[in-house]
């Protein structure tokens, strides 16, 4: 017999920034599926815009003409700014997210909804203060698709942060952010609350996560949809280089519902729709699979 001690394996360690890298990486690939939806957003809300030169019909029209003026290719441009901006904005938030929790709660699960999201809100006001510049240079890359200024978006922002206006914009993109949390994590809450007490699914099945998710980026898209005409059309003007049409969002605000009419705040509405449906839904997977995978070594 072999009365030698045995020697106890050693539990396998990541370093703790490699998880928040990987949920980075997960978001910039499920911006690279969906990207095209940004892409067609982006440009139906620029639609009729006075410093844009295309004007499209309908969502289908807008599909139409790219794919006729530009082919294929034209739906990702500006879709290395745009998965760029993704991976630092969750790899950010992910790894903020745990210490702001602390801060506001212990269990996230048993807390109210105000806390939970304020938690939220607080890790995302940081991601967001570091892509800013990024989401003005993705705007104003895909609006200038048809008159193509620029070959390479790096351009236009090294020119933001060269002016100082790389955070020109923030507020309009934080009550953006703030209201499309809010509607999909009350959203998310309530299907949830009827899918476990009246139907009695199990709270941490797939089935509820995953259909909980989309609904709530369905409410969360209602919502929020006037906010991100709003900042779309504040940002494609914001640079040294382009027309200042509106001193602040506020005047843009005031002149696309005098001018334009209150129901062009919710142009692009199908694709913004969509896009965050099957974004949230690809995250998902994605996000479940590097949880799974990590969840054998030791941070």
């Amino acid at each position: 017999m072999d009365f030698r001690p045995k020697t106890l394996e050693k539990p396998k360690t990541i370093p703790p920034f490699i998880p928040p890298i990987l949920w980075g990486l997960d978001a910039a690939f499920a911006e690279f599926l969906t990207y095209p939806l940004e892409n067609i957003k982006v440009r139906m809300q620029m639609n009729q815009a006075k410093n844009y030169s295309t004007e499209y019909s309908s969502t289908i029209d807008c599909i139409k003409k790219t794919i006729k003026g530009h082919g294929i290719l034209g739906f990702y441009r500006g879709v290395k700014v745009s998965t760029t901006r993704e991976f630092f904005f969750h790899a950010t938030k992910f790894s903020t997210y745990d210490y702001v929790k602390r801060f506001f709660l212990a269990d996230i699960e048993g807390s109210g909804y105000y806390r939970r999201l304020l938690s939220a809100l607080s890790a995302s006001s940081i991601s967001l203060f570091l892509c800013n510049v990024l989401d003005i240079t993705k705007t104003r890359f895909i609006a200038d698709l048809h008159t193509k200024t620029y070959k390479r978006s790096k351009d236009i922002l090294f020119g933001l942060l060269r002016s100082g206006q790389a955070f020109k914009g923030y507020t309009a993109n934080f009550f953006r952010q703030s209201f499309f949390m809010g509607a999909e994590l009350f959203g998310q809450d309530q299907l949830r609350i009827f899918l476990v007490k009246k139907k009695g699914f199990r709270k941490d099945s797939n089935f509820v996560l995953l259909t909980s998710g989309v609904v709530g980026s369905v409410l969360a898209s209602v919502v929020s949809c006037p906010f991100d005409v709003l900042r779309t059309r504040y940002m494609s003007q914001i640079g040294d280089d382009v027309d200042q049409l509106f001193r602040n969002a506020r005047r843009c605000f005031v002149y696309m519902v005098k001018n334009e009419g209150i129901l062009s705040l919710y142009r692009g509405f199908i694709p913004f729709m969509l896009k965050n449906c099957l974004f949230s839904t690809s995250l998902f997977v994605l996000y479940e699979q590097t949880s799974n995978s990590i969840q054998d070594f030791k941070i």
